[in-house]
């Protein structure tokens, strides 16, 4: 049984047979995704949907009030300025 899709996790017989099938156009495991996304997908919304019901997101801090970056302009270095203002870092110039 393949519990991974890659190489090395894949038996020696299944990869012999895929190198033998090549000019076959082989289209065995190696070639297909073990988890479609969309698996992927339905098993991430019953998770939140499960700690939702358990009430694992009602006291979150910030919980009900405003973003406070809402109404600055947009800024592609916010996380180098964010991360300056948290550790407390002043820059000079």
């Amino acid at each position: 049984m393949i519990l991974c899709g890659r190489l090395r996790d894949i038996p020696i017989p299944i990869l012999a047979r895929c190198r033998r099938q090549r000019a076959l156009r082989c289209t065995s495991l190696v070639d297909k995704p073990l988890i479609s996304d969309r698996a992927i997908q339905i098993v991430a919304e019953n998770k939140i949907r499960t700690a939702l019901d358990a009430g694992e997101f009602d006291n979150l801090p910030g919980f009900g009030k405003p973003s406070p970056l809402i109404d600055e302009p947009y800024d592609p270095n916010w996380w180098i300025r964010r991360k300056l203002q948290r550790e407390q870092i002043q820059i000079r110039g």
